[in-house]
């Protein structure tokens, strides 16, 4: 029956569960470095994976921000990696403000759907360098340089939005970092 809903039975499978349980109670061990997040592709991956789900639990035990909002926003980090589409190392050197800056345009297109995600998305990757630096995975430069950029890509999304929509994202100001 287990297999009909697409859950494994394996010890791999068995302990990935438990590690990711650990890590979303905070109960892991685990201390993180640079070179095993950027290391052999198929494990950096899930080690990515499972710093995802830290910052999940930061984001609830030190910036007091609701499980769901917190869920969500780990959500946009992935996106917003995804979207760039650089490796997870250059991310470590520095948010690259055009490529941001591009992820974030396409959701404000003409059409989209997703036009609340861009200001979120901005609010989210923020909170992750604060995260990344505490972790002391990012160099103090590093987070400057990437707080730099997502409060320049807030002001402009400000002035690029009309004031009408704005008003419809303006609940999430209260989710950004102080």
């Amino acid at each position: 029956m287990a297999r009909e809903y697409g859950i494994e039975k394996g010890d791999d499978s068995q302990e990935n569960r438990r590690t990711y349980a650990l890590h979303l109670a905070g109960k892991s061990d685990k201390h993180w470095a640079k070179d095993e997040l950027i290391s052999d592709k198929k494990k950096a991956c899930w080690k990515i994976y499972l710093l995802g789900v830290d910052y999940q639990r930061w984001l609830c035990e030190e910036r007091r921000i609701a499980p769901i909002v917190a869920d969500e926003l780990r959500h946009l980090v992935i996106d917003a990696a995804n979207g760039i589409n650089c490796p997870f190392r250059v991310l470590l050197t520095g948010l690259p403000h055009q490529a941001f800056d591009q992820y974030l345009a396409k959701s404000l297109g003409f059409m989209s759907l997703d036009r609340i995600h861009a200001p979120a998305s901005v609010i989210a990757v923020k909170h992750y360098y604060d995260f990344l630096s505490e972790l002391e995975l990012v160099k103090p430069g590093v987070w400057h340089k990437s707080q730099a950029v997502c409060d320049g890509l807030w002001k402009q999304l400000q002035r690029t939005i009309s004031n009408e929509e704005w008003e419809s994202c303006r609940f999430l100001e209260q989710w950004w970092p102080q």
